[in-house]
């Protein structure tokens, strides 16, 4: 991880430890306790909160130092998983499976028997869906099915892998 990651994990008076499989049992109690994390992605480090935690999710933007009016994406176990989320009828027979997992956000309007929480997004129909190609985030997801799932945001400074 690069130094300023790190900075900013400790002085969120976190524990900085690998993303490894055997540590996502680790990771599930801590979003269950409305902690954030950090995790590897397909391009970038992001930070993850659980979407059924509200004190997560204001966690996240607080550590971020962000507005809680720029958007979030979720994360999902696997390609299959989208349609739960984003309306996805429009889009070519197979073409999720060929995109996902990796380095892409699905953006589309929100499906409306979706369970995401009103924390999530406010006010917006739009919703960004990854399925990243990390092992870490896709047990992570998968483990988590629909009790709880990842908030992410892209951390846009850091380029490093665990």
């Amino acid at each position: 991880m690069c130094p300023r990651t790190l900075m900013m994990l400790r002085s969120y008076h976190g524990r900085v430890v690998p993303a490894t499989t055997h540590r996502v049992a680790e990771a599930v109690e801590a979003l269950r306790r409305g902690k954030i994390i950090a995790l590897p992605t397909d391009t970038l480090y992001g930070l993850a909160a659980g979407v059924r935690s509200e004190s997560g999710v204001r966690a996240l933007y607080a550590t971020k130092r962000r507005s809680e009016d720029v958007p979030l994406a979720i994360c999902v176990g696997d390609a299959q998983e989208v349609g739960n989320y984003l309306e996805t009828g429009h889009l070519a027979s197979g073409l999720l499976e060929e995109l996902l997992p990796g380095p892409v956000t699905v953006i589309s309007w929100t499906k409306s028997s979706s369970d995401l929480p009103n924390c999530i997004n406010p006010g917006r129909r739009l919703l960004g869906v990854r399925v990243p190609n990390s092992c870490f985030v896709r047990v992570l997801s998968i483990l988590l099915l629909s009790l709880l799932r990842l908030v992410f945001y892209t951390f846009l400074f850091c380029l490093y892998d665990i």
